[in-house]
């Protein structure tokens, strides 16, 4: 019998009722298997690159529903439910594969995969959730979600290097880091994930950008409404920034200016101060590195009259007079009605190489949704916010705690040649996740789900 095709098996994994996001990650899993499954054969591996992306893509079907109807869950595990039901599909070529992807599987002499197409479902799996993110971070977002799963995990990891080093020992110059941009189709699935200091300031810095570098995210957004947080506004406070930079490996890769002022005020003593605190904010990225800082343009505006424009202009001018060249001044959308003619008037008057669009997803919620901010301005996008609401607060939620429409996002998202880190601007203060490393496992699973479905909406669109 001939095997299904990819489509055939999202059909399938769709009658089984499979989860969207098991679904995601199966194909996430099959397009580094079937990759890598290639470049086996092309090296001379006796390796079936169709065996192996049907094996892949159907080797969670066992988590669907209707598979627990037909063989009862028990003491047996999803693996093995899986291949039950490939072979109920009269595909029992794909039972082997499927059924000894679990983590355990490579600790049994018996039960451990042995051929190439069994061995690189099982690598495939536990190097990639909804994209490839590699063993060790893989282990931990497994042992972080699977409790109980840390010894074994400790147990595996040796042998799993042990696969990783026999795979890639055949493939020549490509290596385990390259597999992410190898499978990507639009930029969004080659992206780093950042997250902003905001996420609760009571874990202190270094504590945080340790944390924050363990549970997989590349880099830090230092935040404005809390300066004393990060200490970016001292000498000192920013030599020590650079010194964990260093020493954690995370990058810092945009600055939040103090927004307590109004660029927008009548009272020039008060546009003076947000002036200069949006300077400071500038030297300060400058010195660590950071090639961004995000501005609120305005606080509330009850008009956006030629006076008001002129004002937040005259404000922009004297940011950029004061800043250093490198670093470059970004306006972020805010909640408020009059936000696209402030954003219009501001990136129709300063060059694109001086001055960008942050685009904030909450604050898009909480304003008319009729205005496309990434379809007028996208092309201006230099940073984003990525959070969830409940549509009346800023909640700054997790993605999918709130009520945004985020296959709405990624598919308007991933059309763009966005190159910027991917920062989720989240707080564990409306979070369902309260405790530090829950809250960073979830925010960096979301931000991987939402570029991987950004990365296939996005080429759909």
């Amino acid at each position: 019998m001939a095997l299904p095709s990819r489509q055939d098996c999202l059909e399938m994994l769709s009658r089984y009722e499979v989860d969207e996001f098991v679904v995601l990650h199966s194909l996430a899993v099959a397009d580094i298997a079937v990759l890598l499954a290639g470049l086996l054969r092309q090296a001379g591996e006796n390796v079936d690159p169709q065996v192996t992306e049907c094996a892949a893509l159907l080797h969670d079907i066992g988590k669907g529903r209707p598979a627990e109807r037909f063989t009862g869950r028990g003491s047996r595990d999803h693996a093995f439910l899986s291949a039950q039901v490939v072979c109920r599909e009269n595909l029992p070529e794909l039972s082997t594969a499927v059924g000894k992807h679990m983590l355990d599987s490579i600790l049994d002499p018996v039960a451990q995969p042995k051929s190439w197409e069994e061995r690189l479902v099982w690598y495939a799996d536990k190097t990639t959730l909804f994209r490839h993110m590699g063993l060790y971070r893989r282990m931990r977002d497994i042992t972080s979600r699977h409790r109980g799963a840390a010894r074994t995990a400790s147990l595996a990891l040796p042998h799993a290097m042990s696969l990783e080093n026999d795979i890639f020992s055949r493939l020549g110059r490509i290596a385990p880091r390259d597999l992410m941009s190898l499978v990507s189709r639009r930029a969004a699935g080659r992206l780093n994930t950042a997250i902003g200091t905001t996420f609760d300031y009571s874990v202190e810095i270094a504590t945080m950008m340790a944390q924050v570098g363990e549970e997989g995210f590349s880099s830090v957004s230092l935040a404005g409404g809390n300066v004393e947080h990060s200490g970016y506004g001292s000498q000192a406070g920013l030599e020590r920034l650079v010194d964990l930079r260093s020493r954690t490996g995370v990058g810092i890769s945009s600055i939040h200016a103090p927004f307590k002022h109004d660029l927008a005020s009548d009272e020039p003593g008060v546009r003076n101060c947000a002036v200069r605190d949006a300077c400071m904010a500038a030297s300060a990225a400058a010195f660590v590195g950071a090639g961004v800082v995000i501005v609120h343009p305005h606080a509330r505006l009850e008009s956006a009259g030629e006076d008001t424009m002129s004002t937040i202009k005259s404000s922009i001018d004297g940011i950029l007079k004061g800043s250093p060249a490198v670093v470059r001044i970004v306006v972020e959308n805010l909640p408020s009605p009059h936000s696209p003619v402030v954003l219009r008037a501001i990136l129709d008057e300063f060059p694109p190489e001086r001055v960008g669009f942050c685009y904030d997803t909450s604050h898009h919620n909480l304003t008319p949704r009729a205005f496309d901010f990434l379809g007028e301005f996208g092309d201006r996008l230099v940073a984003v916010h990525i959070s969830d609401n409940r549509g009346e607060h800023d909640d700054h939620q997790i993605p999918g705690e709130g009520v945004i429409d985020w296959h709405n996002f990624a598919s308007r998202f991933g059309r763009l040649d966005y190159r910027e880190p991917f920062l989720l601007e989240v707080e564990t203060r409306e979070s369902s996740r309260k405790e530090t490393r829950a809250f960073l496992n979830e925010s960096f699973a979301m931000a991987e789900w939402l570029l991987a479905l950004s990365d296939r909406l996005g080429i759909l669109a």
